[in-house]
C-alpha cells in the first residue's frame, strides 16, 4: 500500500511539473511550422522497486465501438488495424501486401483470392473462406470500408478461396481488400487475428502482442495501454499533454496543431486538383487549360500552401504509386514562357495595362472557386492565382462556405475550382472521369481523356497511353497528392512507419528509449 500511495504521489508532482512546463511551452514558443521544439519530460510510471518505466500509450474512444465495422469514429477505426487481420495490407508505395491472402488471380471482373493456411483467430479457431466472406458482407456496409468497396458487386467462397465479382473492370482492385477479417463480424466486439489482442470488451484498458499471428513478427513492445479519449479532435490535446503516445492526423482541416513531438508525413491518395469547366468559353480552348498547367508552380504549392504536407503532382496518379513511378514520369515544372506561348497559341497575343493577356481586347479572367475555413487550400488558391498572373492569367478567387462552395461547383457557377478527391486504393479515377462519377463536375464524360480511362480500365489501352490523351485533353489539372502526419512520443525512438492502410504499419519495429 506505501509502495501504491508513493507511485501515486510521484505521478501526481510529475504531472504538475509537467503542466508547468506546458504552460510555459504555449505562452513562449514562437517557433515556424515544422520547426521542432524542445524536448519536454515524458511521462514515465515506475515499478514496484521504483524503476522507472516508459510506457506507450494508445488512444481509443470509450463511447465509440471497437468493432471494425461498426465503428464511427476514426480512433477506434485506425486501432482496429491492430486487432483485426486484413487479407492485403497496402504499403506505402500503394502495393497490396499479402497478410490472410496467399495469393491472388485477376480475370475481368472475377477476382480470386487463394488464403494462407493454418490461419487462426485468437480463440484458437481456424480462419476460413467462409469467415471472409462474411466479414466483407459486413464491411460492403460499413463506415470505415464501404467507400472502397462500392465497386465489388458480391463474393462467394469456395474451399480456401474467396471469388470477389466487381461492378465493372479494375486492374487494381486488390488494393481495396483490406478490410478486417472477423470470426462474427455481427458481435458486439468480434474475435480477430491480428498483432495484438484487446484484454476486455467493456473498458479495455491494454492490447497485448499475439504470439500466434500470421505475420510472425515478435514486436518489440509487446503491451500497450489503452487510454480513453472523449473523441478523435481530442487526440492532439492528448499527445501534447502526455497521455498517449501516438496520433494519426489526416490534416483535414487544413492546418498543422504544433505539437512537442516526432512527427512523419503519411501518403493519402487524396488528389488536390483543379476542376476545369468544361462549359467555360475562356477555357474551351485546350492550350488555355494547358497554359494554366504549365504557369503552376506545384513544388512552391506544396511547400508553403500545404506547407509540405504533400506531394507535388502533374499526372493524376500518387506519385509514391509503384506502377506509375515504373513509368518514370516527372512533375512538370513552372514554365512561365511554355504557358506565354500556349496562350499566344490560343490568340491571347496582347497584354492590358495590368498585365492580363487580351484577345479581341478582352482579358482572360478566370474564376477560380475555393471552401473557405481550410487554410491549405486558400493558401493553395493565392499562390495559383499569383503564378497565374506571372503568365498573363488573370484570376478572381472567389471563398465560399462548404455548401455555397459545393453549390457554385454542381451549377457550374466557376471557371476553375481548387478541390480534393480521397481516391480508393485502387487509384480508380472513375469519381473524376466516368459519367455519372461523385466529382465528375464540369468535366465532358464523353471526350477522349475520359474514353481512353474506360479502355485502360478495359485493357484495351496501356496506362502510358491514358497519360497521354489524358494531357491532350486536360479534363482536370493535377496539383498535389495531400499527406497526413503521424505524430509520436519522442519516447519511441525507431522511425514510425504509417500508410493509409495501417497507421500501425511498422509497430513491430518500435522501441522506447
Amino acid at each position: 500500500m506505501k509502495t501504491l500511495r508513493t507511485k501515486a504521489l510521484r505521478l501526481t508532482a510529475l504531472g504538475l511539473s509537467l503542466t508547468a512546463i506546458l504552460f510555459s511551452f504555449f505562452a513562449c514558443s514562437s517557433i515556424e511550422d515544422g520547426e521542432e521544439t524542445t524536448d519536454l519530460t515524458p511521462i514515465v510510471e515506475t515499478n514496484e522497486q521504483g524503476e522507472e518505466l516508459s510506457v506507450l500509450k494508445i488512444g481509443y474512444t470509450q463511447s465509440d465501438t471497437l468493432s471494425p465495422f461498426t465503428a464511427k469514429g476514426t480512433v477506434n477505426q485506425e486501432l482496429a488495424a491492430l486487432l483485426y487481420d486484413p487479407l492485403f495490407t497496402i504499403d506505402g508505395q500503394f502495393q497490396a501486401v499479402p497478410v490472410i491472402a496467399d495469393s491472388y488471380t485477376l480475370s475481368g471482373v472475377t477476382l480470386t483470392v487463394t488464403l494462407k493456411n493454418n490461419v487462426q483467430f485468437t480463440d484458437g479457431t481456424d480462419l476460413t473462406a467462409e469467415h471472409v466472406l462474411a466479414s466483407f458482407n459486413k464491411a460492403k456496409t460499413a463506415p470505415a470500408y464501404q467507400s472502397r468497396l462500392t465497386n465489388f458487386k458480391s463474393a462467394k467462397a469456395e474451399g480456401d478461396q474467396v471469388a470477389f465479382t466487381l461492378s465493372r473492370n479494375d486492374p487494381y482492385a486488390v488494393n481495396c481488400l483490406d478490410f478486417a477479417i472477423a470470426k462474427d463480424p455481427d458481435a458486439e466486439l468480434p474475435v480477430g487475428s491480428g498483432r495484438f489482442v484487446v484484454d476486455s470488451a467493456t473498458v479495455p484498458t491494454k492490447i497485448t502482442w499475439n504470439r500466434d499471428n500470421i505475420r510472425g513478427e515478435k514486436p518489440r513492445i509487446e503491451e500497450f495501454s489503452l487510454i480513453s479519449v472523449s473523441d478523435s479532435s481530442s487526440v492532439n490535446n492528448a499527445l501534447k499533454i502526455g497521455n498517449i503516445s501516438f496520433v494519426f492526423d489526416s490534416l483535414r482541416s487544413g492546418s498543422v496543431q504544433r505539437v512537442n513531438a516526432s512527427t512523419a508525413d503519411v501518403a493519402l491518395n487524396n488528389l488536390v486538383y483543379l476542376g476545369v469547366n468544361s462549359k467555360s468559353t475562356l477555357l474551351s480552348d485546350v492550350n488555355v487549360r494547358k497554359a494554366v498547367s504549365c504557369a503552376l508552380d506545384r513544388e512552391a504549392i506544396v511547400t508553403t500552401g500545404y506547407q509540405g504536407h504533400a506531394q507535388a503532382a502533374s499526372d493524376p496518379f500518387h506519385p509514391a504509386w509503384k506502377v506509375y513511378q515504373d513509368l518514370g514520369r516527372t512533375v512538370q515544372a513552372q514554365d512561365t514562357a511554355g504557358a506565354e506561348q500556349l496562350l499566344k497559341t490560343a490568340g491571347y497575343t496582347e497584354k492590358n495595362a495590368g498585365g492580363t493577356v487580351t484577345r479581341d481586347n478582352r482579358p482572360l479572367q478566370l474564376k477560380l472557386v475555393v471552401n473557405s475555413g481550410n487554410a491549405f487550400r486558400e493558401e493553395a488558391a493565392q499562390l495559383i492565382s499569383e503564378q497565374l498572373a506571372q503568365s498573363g492569367i488573370g484570376v478572381q478567387i472567389e471563398k465560399l462556405e462548404y455548401a455555397a462552395y459545393t453549390s457554385a461547383i454542381s451549377s457550374g457557377s466557376y471557371d476553375l475550382y481548387l478541390g480534393e478527391v480521397n481516391l480508393t486504393r485502387s487509384m480508380d479515377l472513375s469519381p473524376l472521369l466516368s459519367k455519372g462519377g461523385t466529382a465528375a463536375y464540369g468535366i465532358n464524360t464523353a471526350g477522349a481523356a475520359c474514353t481512353a480511362y474506360a479502355q485502360f480500365l478495359d485493357g484495351a489501352v496501356t496506362l502510358s497511353d491514358f497519360l497521354t490523351s489524358f494531357h491532350d485533353e486536360l479534363p482536370i489539372i493535377p496539383v498535389c497528392y495531400r499527406s497526413g502526419l503521424a505524430l509520436y512520443s519522442r519516447a519511441v525512438t525507431a522511425p514510425v512507419v504509417s500508410t493509409e492502410s495501417d497507421v500501425f504499419y511498422n509497430i513491430a519495429e518500435w522501441t522506447v528509449s
